[in-house]
């Protein structure tokens, strides 16, 4: 399989969720300040918003794994 390291966003902006909607999107955030309040830190981001927009929640986060769940 091809690596999409650090693609997360684009690989999900080019999925149709008209046609696919996965239960769980799992994506990879190394980024996150360990010392920042992580649930605001990912809320701020643009892969939180656009998995907002499409009815996904937040529901996990494992060191540099964001879990969000198909509402």
């Amino acid at each position: 399989f091809p690596s999409h390291e650090g693609s997360d966003l684009a690989v999900l902006k080019g999925l149709d969720f008209n046609r696919f909607r996965p239960s769980y999107i799992c994506i990879e955030q190394w980024d996150i300040d360990k010392n920042a309040n992580i649930c605001s830190y990912i809320e701020s981001t643009e892969i939180f918003r656009f998995a907002e927009a499409r009815g996904y929640v937040l529901t996990a986060v494992f060191a540099s794994t964001i879990i969000f769940r198909a509402a």
